[in-house]
């Protein structure tokens, strides 16, 4: 998956070339994203939420072009907002469809186990974005290596 996007979806959303900007509830999401006001008006990146992410852009008044995520993870305000709705799911069945058909959203199922905000970073990668921009991540090396070991493993192996 990681070298040569197998079993990664293809989507609508068109990414190639462009810039994109995934954003996941952690650390300093808000300010993260509030620091990045400017370069969002100037650059009109793709906007991807990250499970509870989509609803930090939403509370920022922004709509995510795209929204990522287990069906646990993405809120009713998410999932109608959005232009696009990738479900993760490790077993490849989605759960609580009646949701998705209350607000007439066809998604795209992405089967992994990864985290929202990983597999967002590869989806953005394989679907060929010029450069993505990861708001709600740790500032710092230290902040990194500061979460436990499984967690630094998944999210240097998606960073790479």
């Amino acid at each position: 998956m990681l070298l040569d996007g197998a079993h990664v979806p293809r989507i609508r959303t068109k990414l190639r070339g462009r810039a994109v900007v995934v954003v996941s509830r952690a650390y300093d999401d808000e300010a993260d994203l509030r620091g990045l006001r400017r370069y969002i008006r100037d650059n009109d990146p793709v906007l991807i939420g990250a499970g509870a992410g989509a609803d930090v852009l939403l509370k920022a008044g922004h709509v995510p072009a795209l929204v990522i995520g287990a069906m646990d993870h993405l809120s009713d305000a998410a999932i109608r907002a959005a232009g696009e709705v990738v479900v993760t799911t490790s077993s490849g069945t989605v759960d609580m469809p009646e949701r998705l058909e209350r607000h007439g959203k066809e998604i795209v199922t992405f089967v992994s186990t990864g985290a929202d905000d990983d597999l967002a970073i590869v989806l953005a990668d394989t679907n060929e974005a010029a450069v993505i921009v990861h708001v709600g991540a740790p500032a710092t090396l230290s902040k990194f290596l500061e979460r436990p070991p499984s967690e630094v493993a998944r999210m240097f192996v998606a960073r790479l």
